[in-house]
């Protein structure tokens, strides 16, 4: 890496991406304004962002079916709302959040893959159940997502993972329950207004190997089709070149370097992350005729199934 360009192309735009959406200006121009002018209608939405950039990344995660757009949008300030303790405050000077991302628990690689996906790396051993709390895990992963979602590339091309599990340990599975797990991971999936590409799991201990196949189908079949297990590390690096590693799995860059950058990153972007609280939605005023609230019952229904806290 020669300089701080290449790592801020973590988050940074780049120009005439490859996607596969069939985007086109008219497509935007008509789309955006049908979402915009519907979420100016709804009574319930408080503080809401209009700006091409917040709307973007909900059309885009529906490739433009502009209800559907309305359906996670409706989801994502709903679940902000109603579970603070999980998709608000994400701050990043939080002492346990900072130390669990600084020691590489989710970070994006700072070189983008051959789609020009960015490439989320998650380290299990990263997590100290002594001193990471349950909400740490899941703000980790939410905090990153949404200053990710700030960059049209990501929204566009959607974001690969690398799962290395050595390291994991029986008090990691006694911190973040399996039913908690669940919950986030449906919301991930629902309300957040991001494309998850391909799942990449590296180093998946033998005894884990029940509790994997049971961590599967916590996803929709679309993104269990989308896993791919290695082996070992030489497996990984047919899908991924050495280069874009961290050192210690055979790149250049040591991680420390590489997440303390993204730390860097993350501290820029403060005072934008915590400004999303002011989102939310009034539940006192949501319409309850099927008229003017058609998407209600389904959101209800969804929303329960989530059962986030």
């Amino acid at each position: 890496m020669g300089g701080t360009e290449e790592f801020f192309d973590a988050v940074e735009e780049q120009e005439d991406p490859l996607d596969d959406l069939n985007e086109t200006d008219e497509l935007k121009k008509r789309c955006l304004h049908e979402l915009r002018e519907w979420a100016k209608s709804q009574p319930h939405f408080v503080n809401c962002r209009f700006d091409n950039n917040f709307l973007l990344r909900f059309l885009r995660m529906r490739k433009y079916h502009v209800d559907l757009a309305q359906q996670v949008l409706d989801k994502y300030l709903t679940v902000k709302t109603k579970y603070p303790m999980t998709y608000q405050k994400l701050d990043i000077h939080k002492p346990s959040l900072r130390d669990l991302i600084s020691n590489g628990y989710v970070f994006p690689l700072p070189e983008r893959d051959k789609d020009g996906r960015i490439v989320l790396f998650c380290m299990a051993k990263a997590l100290d159940a002594t001193k990471h709390k349950q909400s740490d895990v899941f703000k980790s992963f939410l905090l990153t997502y949404e200053v990710l979602m700030e960059c049209e590339l990501n929204q566009k091309r959607g974001i690969n993972y690398i799962f290395t599990q050595e390291g994991y340990q029986i008090s990691h599975a006694l911190l973040v329950g399996l039913r908690d797990l669940q919950k986030m991971v449906h919301s991930g999936e629902k309300a957040i207004p991001l494309r998850h590409k391909e799942l990449h799991w590296m180093n998946v201990p033998k005894y884990l190997a029940t509790l994997f196949q049971l961590l599967k189908t916590f996803l929709s079949q679309k993104l269990q089709d989308r896993i791919i297990i290695h082996s070992d590390l030489s497996s990984l690096q047919k899908s991924f070149p050495p280069s874009m590693l961290p050192k210690e799995y055979g790149g250049t860059i040591p991680l420390r370097e590489m997440t303390a950058r993204w730390i860097e990153i993350l501290d820029s972007k403060r005072d934008q992350i915590l400004a999303l609280d002011e989102m939310k939605v009034d539940e006192s005023k949501r319409p309850k005729d099927k008229q003017s609230g058609r998407i209600l019952p389904r959101l209800v229904n969804s929303i329960s199934r989530m059962e986030i806290y």
